[in-house]
């Protein structure tokens, strides 16, 4: 299966790409190229290979459980304000 000069040619003018008649061969027997090694490619059986990549998830579930109260995460601050804990402003006005 490959693409024929007037297929490449069709192509440019859609693309709105002008080429030479050297060009346009050129073109063609890259284009072809690739089909070839496409092709190749898609004919490789990997059904009898074993699967190298055995990784596995190693995250523990997000589970949620008690943490700390609001008094007991303030407590160690010494600056707070309301039910927060105040720190110096980082953005300039």
């Amino acid at each position: 299966m490959g693409v024929s000069e007037k297929e490449v040619k069709r192509l440019a003018e859609l693309c709105k790409l002008k080429f030479g008649d050297e060009e346009l061969s050129i073109i063609t027997d890259r284009i072809n190229k690739v089909v070839k090694d496409t092709d190749k490619i898609q004919g490789v059986n990997i059904k009898e290979y074993i699967q190298t990549d055995l990784t596995k998830n190693t995250m523990r579930a997000d589970v949620s459980s008690v943490s700390f109260t609001t008094e007991e995460a303030l407590a160690n601050s010494s600056n707070k304000k309301d039910e927060f804990i105040a720190v110096p402003s980082v953005l300039v006005k």
